[in-house]
């Protein structure tokens, strides 16, 4: 569907481009359209000469295994290994004239042919961890490698335009780790010294965010952005068409605003014991129900209390196998589609990549942009009379996000819902939304209110990015540092492998959990398999793999050498080997039903 919004974006963009400073921050709610909007700034870019390729970037694997399947569907049609996942006809309008050789992705994940590890093909769809990597001249295709082809990539991102989705995502860290979102503002920094065309999209940046980012490219950019009772997004476009220099506006979308305003929201804060209660409620009036936990744990027992129930019940979460984590994702998005009551219970795997319009959403309290995308689950049909209820478990333990913005946007609601106004978590509005007597606060005024604070930085490993990006051939040992820091991630992913014999490294992957090294460290005793004493490790054969040639085989290792494996030092978060040929450990303790506890 074609939105106002998506046209404004366009004609700012074009104007942009033609004063030399082709960055933009675009910001539209929940359900509009932004990720497919991008292909259409592609085609702008492209017919204008200034860039050959494009590159799409997202923070989850999920998200980008989801929209390389769109884009593929979108010109092949039918795909294997997307059984379940829609073709986007919109995107089928913009990449109309390229071919499926033309269209790429790369993550960890293994889906198909179409893996591009140097960003070779016309159109990319990739990990922030891969493009980080691939920007800093640590090219993600040849990491175990000493001597790389570290150019070949970077030229293919200078000569692309560059889509950050999900921004929200890169400042959504948890304590003291800052590392995500100095590799997010050291990556703008270095597109915009590279004169690279970039867009940053979400539905929930903060005003801090944004002047963070806007500081960081001294206010050399532009920005849409959907503000409700502000002007109409049509009289906006007249006057952004008639006055060239415009570059920052605000505006709603009448025809969407109208479809919000018709819709309506119910949001209560609960115990946890009135869980189970509440979801039985809501399964009896046939409603739809999604239920968010913050941790695998208590999303698996939720899952085990509400199978009593006389519905069906779903589970997913960032700990089964990949095929099993696909499998499940399709059978959620088809059955969510029916007409039957459902209860799916989830972590924050849900909250982008899985497209589902559910009618109830129970949630753990978590950060405020993660709140706002999970209720943008709920009624993403926008649906007009239909009643959109949120409940937020207020008394849960967190120790997933910041505690303080989590606090804070818990108290807000509570402030609310007690003044007798109710929460509207589509519409943004810095003001009150006023419909039939009735007055909504809107999700936008909440999130400003618990981010306040400066968003921090880590300068020292900023400057070690920025240094590494700037001369024609850096020095070795600071690309090797960066490396080492593990910069995007607090500690890398290893696959935990429940297979037999492996035969092929996507076959490892697809049955394979990822977890992380901290996560291995401390349950190793119980999740990983030993044998007689042994643990069994996936290799790639190092010679062969310097020639191109994924030979996969089998390696044992005593009890001392594995430890010594996952207990390597040599940074501040650890890591494995810089060169080790290790590509997973074989895994104990999988359940089918529920995956890895």
């Amino acid at each position: 569907m074609e939105r106002i919004l998506n046209n404004l974006a366009e004609e700012v963009l074009g104007n942009a481009i033609e004063s030399a400073k082709p960055y933009l921050i675009y910001e539209s709610p929940t359900s509009y359209g932004k990720t497919s909007s991008t292909f259409r700034f592609y085609k702008l870019l492209e017919s204008r000469g200034e860039v050959y390729s494009h590159i799409h970037v997202l923070p989850m694997r999920s998200i980008t295994y989801e929209v390389y399947c769109k884009t593929l569907k979108s010109i092949r049609g039918e795909v294997e290994e997307c059984k379940g996942i829609q073709r986007d006809n919109y995107i089928s309008k913009y990449v109309n004239g390229l071919s499926e050789e033309d269209i790429g992705y790369q993550s960890m994940d293994l889906i198909d042919e179409g893996k591009s590890p140097f960003f070779l093909r016309r159109v990319i769809i990739t990990t922030f961890n891969s493009f980080f990597h691939n920007l800093t001249r640590v090219s993600i295709g040849e990491i175990m490698k000493r001597q790389r082809h570290f150019e070949t990539p970077r030229l293919s991102i200078f000569t692309s335009s560059v889509v950050l989705d999900e921004a929200h995502l890169y400042g959504e860290e948890s304590n003291d780790d800052k590392s995500m979102f100095t590799a997010f503002l050291a990556a703008i920094k270095i597109l915009s010294n590279s004169k690279v065309p970039f867009i940053i999209e979400s539905a929930t940046i903060p005003d801090s965010l944004r002047v963070k980012i806007m500081e960081e490219l001294n206010s050399k950019v532009s920005i849409v952005r959907f503000v409700y009772k502000k002007s109409k997004c049509d009289e906006k476009l007249n006057e952004v068409k008639s006055k060239r220099e415009v570059n920052y506006v605000e505006c709603y979308d009448e025809e969407f605003s109208k479809k919000c305003l018709d819709s309506k929201w119910e949001t209560k804060l609960i115990s946890e014991n009135q869980l189970v209660k509440d979801a039985r409620e809501s399964i009896d009036k046939g409603e739809k129900v999604l239920i968010v936990r913050n941790t695998v744990k208590d999303a698996v027992e939720t899952y085990k209390k509400l199978k009593e129930l006389n519905c069906e019940v779903l589970l997913i979460h960032g700990r089964f196998k990949e095929s099993d984590k696909v499998r499940r994702i399709k059978e959620i998005e088809e059955k969510a589609e029916g007409k039957r009551p459902l209860i799916v219970v989830a972590t924050q795997i849900i909250e982008a990549g899985v497209n589902i319009n559910m009618d109830v959403l129970i949630t753990d309290k978590a950060s405020p942009s993660s709140l706002i995308q999970r209720a943008g689950r709920i009624n993403r049909g926008i649906e007009g009379g239909k009643t959109g209820e949120v409940y937020v478990i207020e008394d849960v333990e967190q120790k997933i996000y910041d505690r303080e913005s989590s606090e804070c946007f818990v108290n807000l609601m509570k402030e609310v819902i007690e003044g007798g106004r109710k929460i509207d978590w589509r519409l943004p509005s810095y003001e009150d939304i006023e419909v039939n007597g009735e007055k909504r606060a809107s999700f936008l005024k909440l999130l400003n209110e618990c981010y306040k604070e400066d968003f921090e930085v880590n300068y020292e490993v900023y400057q070690n990015i920025i240094e590494v990006s700037k001369p024609i051939k850096p020095e070795r040992r600071k690309i090797e540092k960066l490396l080492r820091e593990n910069v995007v991630y607090g500690t890398v992913l290893i696959p935990l492998y429940f297979g037999e014999e492996p035969e092929s490294l996507r076959g490892v992957m697809n049955d394979s959990v990822q977890v992380s090294l901290d996560f291995l460290r401390g349950r190793q005793g119980e999740i990983v398999k030993r044998e007689k004493g042994k643990v069994k490790i996936v290799v790639i054969d190092k010679e062969r793999y310097e020639n191109a040639d994924w030979t996969l085989r089998v390696e044992e290792l005593d009890e001392e050498e594995f430890k010594k494996l996952i207990n390597v030092k040599g940074s501040h978060k650890g890591g494995l080997k810089l060169n080790s040929n290790v590509v997973a450990v074989y895994g104990n303790k999988y359940e089918e039903e529920v995956g890895l506890v």
